[in-house]
């Protein structure tokens, strides 16, 4: 048998088999070898690759069998000691090598724990059971500590209970005897030397597995800064707070995020409102306000925060909040919204006062300031109102003694009549100073900005102040410095009354000697360029001590100077608010008996000639000189008939033709005109076309009816109807020249002339009645021209008489309107505004009444509305005068 086939049979003997390759195992081999041997001692096989040879072949199955099992079992028993041992070999060697790594471990593990044991400022400990250190680390050399004389003292020995922290302390000991951990406990402990360091511990108790006590294992840490940084930041908080409730008011903090939340209000709370501040916190901020705020303060409040959160800034608000007893106070807000806090809703930081005492006091000054406004109107109201009522009686004297004047007078006829007449200027001048004192004392005079001939108006200031000089014999003298610009703007009217009063005072109280009026421009240090006008005096002069007087109200030198020369006192206090308001300055330099100069600057502005209205009037002055030349030429005084309704634009007509020496009769209306020309002879009239009783057109056709030389006479067309169909109206009816109101001066002599010379022509009005529907209120110009050609006491009456007249033609319209029809009345009214309006320079209300004239002649109805809007018109140019001092 060969020695695979006996190896083969050994292994199915032995309940073995080959890999999967048909390798045997090693222990298999090396008990097939040991088999095999044993076999070859005993003789019963030998190895060839054949048979197995043997004596007994008969039993060698048999045989082999038994003997093979027993030898497995040897080998098996043999194999497996050895198979046992190598894996307890292996398995002790690597238990062997688990050990040392694990031990290397502990110790790395212990290097790194004392590392970190030994880091910053901390240190680890542990105690027994009786509180005694056993172990702590480096760390508490921090607190000027050594870790090795610390072992066997106790951890909890060395602190301080202070009034802040001794209930913590009595907390933590508590847990300490009953073995519990611990968290935060922050204490004083005293480390030598008298300094106090902060301590944190934590700490957890160490318990046997039988769960007997060992001690306690921690950590502390010195937190002496923090807590010093606590101390103060707490020191400073209360009295951040201390400071707050000390305020006479509220402060809060609210969150402006999608819900507007309180997050803190300072005390004041409950001196505002009664109320705990720690009820609001954290409730919506709205809301509240929406409960305090008095209802109709509530929107403005929140717009007022919400722009401040839309810009980031400040506001300030006064409102009403209700108060702990249900009423309401008056509150002053100023807050901030900030946004500096990253991840969080912007924030309003606010401060409220109670403002409700100052509302009183602000409610009774204003009730004092209105009652003291009332009175002032009051004062000026009637002050004006008696202006107007002793003005007009007062202009009819002086006319009437003017008129006496040119008459034949004995001297003792004519020393009365000059001294009414004198006597009478002077209570104008009184008047008319009161009335400017208290518009400019109650700053209700406007000043106006035009263009004006600064030569022209001082050349006819000097000849204002003339006649006085010439009757005293004084000299009158202007200077004007080369660089004096001739046109500047300013309030003309206003200066001339300043140069008139510094001019008027300088001769009334100079004797002898002379008056210089000087004009020069200079320039201050500052570069801008001033007006300087100088009035020199060789008069009484004013000792030094009264010099501060002088522009003192109802003030004069010497109390003799009143008795002496008259006067209010109010001339010299008027011109100094007049210049202040014009930006200017005042004063004078005097000396007791060698005179006076008053001098003033104001701040000069240069205007060309293209910016004054003047010479627009389409002849040359020469042309007016020829046409007074006409006139001259009769060899007599002019006698003229104003046929005219209008009191204004009689005033006007009859203040132009003054200017000419020329006093004309007066008729009210066509049948007056009539039974004028039946009984004097005239050499022109001056014609209005709309009038009651008879119109213009209709008195010329009956005077062209009469016998000469009446039905010669020169009549011109005075009227506002200016149209091309309205001036051959005029000539049909048998018209000679037609003069459109309203109308230059020099257009009315020029009419005249022509009509004297008996040329007919046709002159428009000064602005077409049909003008833009925007016009002015007033016009400013027609006032100063009528001011610069007929001076402040004609401009003064023309005002007066404008509005009198025709407050009372638009009561009248208003009551014909009322019915709702139209008439000629009405439409004669309306005519009569439109003129009248112009003369006085309301273009607005002219252009409105020309309007209505013009829907009336076409079949209009005008109604209750348009009569309000005409008296609307008229009541914003009164106003406008009122403003400027020109009317009550």
């Amino acid at each position: 048998m060969s020695v695979d086939a006996v190896a083969y049979l050994k292994a199915r003997a032995a309940g073995r088999s080959q890999d999967a390759e048909g390798h045997w195992h090693a222990t298999e081999r090396a008990e097939r070898r040991a088999r095999l041997k044993i076999l070859q001692l005993r003789g019963l096989v030998r190895e060839t690759q054949d048979v197995w040879l043997d004596q007994r072949a008969a039993d060698l199955g048999a045989t082999y069998a038994f003997e093979a099992l027993i030898g497995s079992m040897v080998l098996a028993v043999v194999a497996f000691i050895t198979v046992l041992g190598h894996r307890l070999q292996s398995r002790f060697s690597q238990a062997a090598r688990n050990l040392e790594i694990a031990k290397q471990e502990r110790i790395e593990e212990a290097r790194r724990f004392a590392s970190f044991a030994e880091i910053g400022s901390d240190w680890m400990w542990e105690t027994d059971a009786r509180f005694r250190f056993t172990f702590v680390s480096e760390g508490i050399a921090s607190i000027r500590q050594d870790p090795q004389r610390m072992i066997g003292f106790s951890p909890f020995g060395g602190y301080t209970a202070t009034p802040n922290s001794e209930n913590a302390y009595n907390t933590a000991m508590a847990h300490i005897r009953k073995h519990l951990p611990f968290k935060g406990l922050v204490m004083p402990y005293d480390i030598g030397a008298g300094h106090i360091a902060w301590i944190s511990t934590d700490a957890v108790p160490v318990v046997a597995a039988d769960g007997t006590f060992l001690g306690y294992r921690g950590v502390s840490r010195n937190v002496t800064g923090l807590v010093e940084a606590q101390n103060a930041l707490t020191a400073s908080e209360e009295r951040y707070h201390s400071v707050l409730d000390a305020l006479d008011g509220l402060v809060y903090r609210a969150r402006l995020g999608d819900v507007w939340t309180m997050e803190y209000l300072s005390s004041g709370s409950k001196r505002l409102f009664g109320a705990d501040p720690d009820r609001f916190v954290g409730m919506p901020a709205k809301a509240l306000c929406a409960l305090a705020l008095h209802p109709d303060d509530v929107a403005r409040h929140d717009l007022a925060v919400e722009q401040a959160l839309q810009s980031r800034s400040v506001f300030e608000i006064e409102y009403r909040m209700k108060a702990s007893d249900g009423g309401y106070r008056w509150i002053l807000e100023h807050g901030r919204v900030t946004d500096d806090e990253p991840g969080l809703a912007p924030r309003l930081d606010s401060f409220m006062i109670d403002i409700s005492a100052r509302k009183d006091i602000e409610a009774a000054l204003a009730a004092a300031r209105d009652a003291a406004e009332a009175a002032s109107r009051a004062k000026s109201e009637f002050l004006a109102m008696m202006s107007h009522e002793i003005r007009t009686p007062m202009n009819g004297v002086l006319g009437m003694a003017g008129v006496l004047m040119d008459t034949d007078l004995t001297p003792e006829q004519r020393r009365s009549v000059s001294t009414i007449r004198q006597s009478g200027e002077s209570l104008l001048r009184i008047i008319n100073d009161v009335l400017d004192f208290s518009k400019l004392d109650a700053e209700c005079m406007e000043l106006e900005n035009l263009a004006f001939n600064l030569h022209a108006l001082l050349g006819y200031s000097i000849e204002i102040v003339a006649p006085r000089a010439r009757a005293k014999a004084i000299q009158l003298n202007a200077e004007a410095s080369p660089d004096l610009p001739r046109f500047i703007r300013a309030d003309a009217g206003r200066l001339r009354q300043v140069v008139l009063n510094l001019l008027g005072n300088a001769v009334k109280f100079t004797e002898k000697g002379g008056v210089t009026l000087k004009a020069c421009a200079v320039t201050r240090d500052d570069g801008s360029a001033m007006l300087r006008v100088s009035v020199i005096d060789t008069g009484i002069g004013i000792a030094a001590d009264r010099i501060e007087r002088m522009f003192q109200s109802f003030s004069q030198a010497d109390a003799s100077i009143s008795r002496r020369f008259g006067g209010s006192g109010l001339g010299l206090a008027i011109s100094k608010k007049l210049i202040q308001r014009m930006g200017g300055q005042i004063g004078l330099a005097s000396e007791a008996g060698k005179g006076s100069t008053f001098w003033f600057e104001l701040p000069l502005v240069v205007a060309s000639a293209e910016d004054v209205d003047e010479g627009a009037n389409g002849f040359s002055a020469q042309d007016v000189e020829n046409a007074l030349a006409t006139i001259k030429g009769l060899g007599r005084p002019l006698r003229l008939l104003i046929v005219e309704d209008n009191a204004t634009n009689l005033l006007v007509a009859k203040s132009v033709l003054a200017k000419f020496a020329i006093d004309p009769d007066v008729a009210g209306n066509g049948l007056e005109a009539i039974e004028a020309v039946r009984h004097s002879n005239y050499d022109v009239i001056l014609m209005d076309v709309h009038m009651p009783e008879m119109d213009g057109l209709d008195a010329t056709r009956a005077i062209r009816a009469l016998p000469p030389p009446a039905s010669n006479v020169p009549i011109v067309a005075l009227t506002a109807n200016t149209f091309g169909s309205d001036v051959e109206n005029c000539r049909a009816a048998g018209m000679n020249a037609h003069v459109g109101k309203p109308f230059r001066r020099e257009d009315l002599i020029m009419a005249i002339a022509d009509a004297l010379n008996g040329t007919v022509t046709a002159r428009p009005s000064l602005e077409p009645a049909h003008a833009s529907t925007d016009a002015m209120v007033v016009d400013w110009k027609v006032i100063e021209k009528f001011r610069a050609n007929s001076g402040e006491d004609m401009l003064r009456l023309l005002i007066d008489t404008f509005l009198g007249d025709t407050a009372k033609k638009l009561q009248q319209l208003a009551e014909l309107l009322r019915g709702g029809k139209a008439s000629a009345e009405a439409a004669r009214i309306a005519h009569s505004l439109k003129s009248a309006g112009a003369m006085a320079g309301a273009p607005a209300l002219a252009q409105a009444a020309a309007a209505m004239e013009k829907a009336m002649a076409k079949g209009g109805v005008p109604t209750e509305g348009d009569g309000r809007a005409l008296s609307d018109l008229f009541e914003e140019y009164r106003a406008r005068l009122v403003a400027k001092g020109l009317a009550a």
